[in-house]
């Protein structure tokens, strides 16, 4: 994997469950249960395993392998764009706290 390419996975735990899917970016790992990106890791990769229930982990698995993936790569046209960020004072009208957008 480089920097341009992202993977769509679904995991397979030690109770061989395959019901949930991650994506992976740039050595992070976007799960939609957790409020932000986690570091590239066997230990995150076994957080996103876990049944949580009230906040406790309700069983305690490890992530084994991807039982299907994707692999998606950005066409080399898309990768010289740049961001163009907006001083913090326009992003707070759009309430934002900076407002960036591609070029």
């Amino acid at each position: 994997m480089n920097d341009y390419m992202f993977v769509l996975g679904v995991i397979q735990d030690t109770t061989n469950t395959c019901q949930h899917a991650v994506t992976i970016f740039r050595k992070w790992i976007f799960d939609s249960n957790e409020p932000f990106a986690l570091p590239l890791s066997q230990e995150m990769l076994d957080c996103c395993t876990w049944d949580m229930e009230d906040g406790n982990i309700r069983d305690h698995s490890s992530f084994v392998r991807f039982s299907h993936g994707w692999i998606f790569k950005e066409p080399e046209v898309k990768r010289k764009k740049s961001w163009i960020c907006v001083h913090p004072q326009y992003g707070r009208e759009a309430g934002l706290n900076i407002l960036c957008m591609v070029n």
